[in-house]
């Protein structure tokens, strides 16, 4: 890496993080701010620290987004310590990062990197917050296991659940179930895909903040349960069809991509949608 005195003077416009002003190339390479947001010429080594200087300073702005997210990063991170009796690890805590900041991605890791606790842990998260949440997985067996969990970790962080799950039951109680969901009566519902399909035009009535699909491999292998699932992400039978054909069009035509990513950002609004997978393949959401 170049010395700071090896870097000739300029000027980046638009580019500081904070104001989005000008800034100069040493106060970049500081990992600092314009003068304009801190007239101190100082060095961060850690953006934390340089947020909580502008903060004392009333001087936070754009990067006042970023102070929340860590505040509320070190919220969840109490919550693994006292579920798990361990932070975060590895890859969980950019999972943890991206769905601080509203993003909706696809998980693609081996098999006890925690991918479902992960989803579990964030479920409580938005229980805690007031914000339903729904998980899916391939087989009530794992829709059981998942309760089990959920319970656990519900009594070690003190915190109690609505939890609502489908299982093998009568007509009855699975009525009981789809109106207790449309009152809003729950804070975690845990499914099957083959459960949402049967009951799709109910469970769209339902506003879930957050959606988990567990072995979306699984899910995939049958087209009902993908149009399915992205049906109750929020997009139409119109937008499926659009972005099929437009994936079917010239593959050097990157504007398509562009169109894709504005329906995308149309349909899923405030709603985190994050997809589980041990496995690559072309399947995959991204």
């Amino acid at each position: 890496m170049e010395k700071l005195e090896e870097i000739p003077y300029s000027v980046y416009t638009k580019s500081c993080p904070n104001c989005g002003n000008d800034i100069t190339a040493d106060r970049l390479y500081k990992g600092s701010v314009c003068e304009s947001c801190l007239e101190d010429d100082l060095k961060f080594e850690d953006i934390r620290n340089l947020i909580e200087v502008l903060y004392k300073n009333n001087r936070l702005i754009k990067l006042k987004v970023l102070r929340n997210i860590f505040n509320e990063y070190n919220n969840i991170e109490k919550i693994f310590q006292i579920a798990l009796n361990s932070k975060p690890l590895g890859p969980q805590r950019s999972w943890v990062i991206r769905f601080l900041r509203g993003e909706s991605f696809a998980i693609v890791a081996p098999p006890g990197l925690g991918k479902t606790t992960f989803g579990l842990l964030m479920s409580i998260y938005n229980a805690m917050n007031g914000k339903k949440s729904i998980m899916i997985f391939p087989t009530r067996t794992l829709v059981l296991q998942a309760k089990d969990k959920l319970s656990k970790f519900s009594d070690a962080v003190s915190q109690p659940l609505q939890i609502l799950y489908n299982k093998q039951s009568s007509d009855n109680k699975n009525e009981n179930i789809l109106k207790e969901l449309v009152k809003g009566n729950f804070d975690i519902f845990l499914t099957t895909s083959r459960y949402l399909i049967k009951n799709l035009e109910d469970l769209l009535n339902v506003d879930f903040n957050f959606i988990f699909v567990d072995d979306v491999d699984a899910a995939l292998k049958s087209s009902k349960s993908a149009n399915s699932i992205l049906r109750l992400i929020g997009f139409s039978e119109d937008d499926i069809q659009r972005v099929k054909s437009l994936l079917r069009e010239n593959i050097e035509d990157e504007q398509k991509f562009g169109k894709i990513q504005e329906i995308r950002a149309s349909k899923l609004g405030n709603r985190t949608v994050i997809f589980s997978s041990a496995t690559i393949s072309r399947g995959n959401p991204t």
